[in-house]
C-alpha cells in the first residue's frame, strides 16, 4: 500500500528549533508578553511548540479510533476464524458485565442511538449501522477479547496498542484505547478489505 501523507505545522529541516507555524507563534508571542509568565513556564511551551512542529501527525500521533476499529478487530477476525460470517445473526441487546469490578453487573455497551433491537439483527446490519451491542456479543462472547489483540497486533501490523492497557472490551470491542492507534496503522489496517483479506507493510514517502 502507498499512502500519501500530509503534515502541518511543518518546519525547516535546517533550522528545526525554530517555530515558524503562525499560531504556535502567536500563542508564545503572547505568553512572552505575560509578565505573569516565569522563564521556566515559557521554556516549556517553547518546548512544547517545537515537539508539535517536529511531530507528523500521521506516523507519531496517537488517537483514538472509536467505531472505526470494530471492523478490524472485531468482524474481520470472527470472519477469519469462523465465527461469523456476512449473513450471521447477533443479538443486539446489552451484554451484563462486572465492568467496574466491583461485583455489580452493569448493562454494556449502549449503542449510539440509545436504542436496542432487543432480537438477532445480521452481521451486515451490525456492521452497516455501527451498532455497539452486537459487536459486544461477537467480540467478548464470541472472539475473546485477547484474540482480537492479537489479530491486530500480530496480522495487522499494530504496535502502538498497549498490552497492560488495552486488552480491555472497551478497547478492543469499541475503541476506547488507553493511548491510541496512528493514522498510518489504520489506513493500513483497512488495505485488507480490498486485497481478498491480505495485509502488506505499508511505505510512506
Amino acid at each position: 500500500a502507498v499512502l500519501a501523507m500530509a503534515s502541518s505545522p511543518d518546519y525547516d529541516l535546517n533550522d528545526p528549533s525554530t517555530v515558524i507555524d503562525s499560531v504556535l507563534q502567536q500563542n508564545l508571542a503572547e505568553l512572552q508578553e505575560d509578565e505573569s509568565v516565569s522563564e521556566e513556564e515559557y521554556a516549556a511551551a517553547l518546548s512544547q511548540a517545537q515537539f508539535q512542529q517536529w511531530s507528523n501527525k500521521c506516523l507519531n500521533t496517537e488517537y483514538e479510533p472509536g467505531s472505526t476499529f470494530k471492523p478490524i478487530a472485531v468482524y474481520a477476525p470472527a470472519i477469519e476464524y469462523g465465527y461469523i460470517n456476512y449473513s450471521s445473526t447477533v443479538e443486539d441487546t446489552p451484554l451484563r458485565l462486572d465492568i467496574d469490578a466491583d461485583n455489580e453487573l452493569e448493562e454494556w455497551p449502549v449503542n449510539f442511538t440509545g436504542v436496542y433491537q432487543d432480537h438477532p439483527v445480521t452481521v451486515q446490519w451490525a456492521l452497516m449501522v455501527s451498532a455497539n451491542a452486537p459487536a459486544a456479543h461477537i467480540g467478548y462472547n464470541m472472539l475473546g477479547v485477547q484474540n482480537s489483540f492479537n489479530f491486530v497486533t500480530e496480522k495487522l501490523g499494530f504496535t502502538s496498542l498497549s498490552a497492560k492497557d488495552d486488552v480491555t472490551a472497551s478497547a478492543m470491542i469499541l475503541g476506547g484505547m488507553s493511548r491510541g492507534v496512528t493514522v498510518r496503522e489504520m489506513a493500513a489496517s483497512y488495505q485488507i478489505f480490498g486485497n481478498g483479506g491480505k495485509y502488506y507493510e505499508p511505505y510512506s514517502y
